[in-house]
């Protein structure tokens, strides 16, 4: 394994999304097959030498492991950083209104409300939720992202969805295997046929 040339990233440069744990006694690998052992899910926090890195440089093991000359690699096991998706924001002339709609249409529960936003989730402790706020501007085009929705009966949810207010879009569906319907102020959203095998 060469790692001639190789220089050590300082903390600053930790990549996104990735965060780090000490394994107690990680032990030190003596040969190539054991540091490749370890190489997949850790990172090594080299002590340097260098007043720019004293605090201890580190890099993704995946690409090497360079302990500074005469020092050792401390390594750390990385494990997924803690990151839930909470909610997504529609944006609304009237948020309230358009609120309790999608939660009539989804069978959701209101979670929070106040004179104007609104949020919905499946259940009280069950995410992704919906968020809609107020703005001041209409929608003037498509939107760049839409929820698609796949029932048990696609005809019988279409007829359900208008029959609270949704409106089929103005497009050429074809032979497509989803309906594409729009909600009180013109999002779009799909409604799926049965998936295939």
């Amino acid at each position: 394994m060469d790692l001639r040339g190789f220089e050590p990233q300082t903390p600053s440069m930790r990549t996104t999304g990735i965060a780090v744990a000490e394994v107690s006694s990680p032990g030190q690998p003596d040969s190539e097959d054991q540091l490749r052992s370890v190489m997949v899910g850790t990172v090594a926090v080299l002590p340097c030498c260098t007043a720019a890195t004293k605090a201890g440089a580190w890099l993704h093991a995946r690409t090497a492991i360079a302990p500074c000359p005469g020092s050792q690699p401390t390594l750390f096991m990385l494990t997924p950083m803690a990151l839930e998706w909470e909610q997504i924001i529609v944006d609304s002339s009237d948020p309230i209104a358009l609120g309790r709609w999608w939660a009539e249409a989804l069978g959701w529960v209101v979670v929070d409300e106040s004179e104007e936003i609104i949020e919905i989730r499946p259940e009280p402790d069950q995410m992704p939720g919906l968020l809609f706020v107020p703005v001041p501007e209409g929608k003037t085009s498509k939107n760049r992202l839409h929820p698609d929705f796949r029932p048990d009966d696609q005809e019988a949810e279409v007829a359900r969805l208008l029959s609270l207010g949704a409106l089929r879009a103005d497009t050429v569906q074809g032979e497509q295997h989803w309906v594409t319907l729009l909600d009180p102020e013109g999002n779009e959203f799909c409604v799926l046929g049965e998936r295939k095998s």
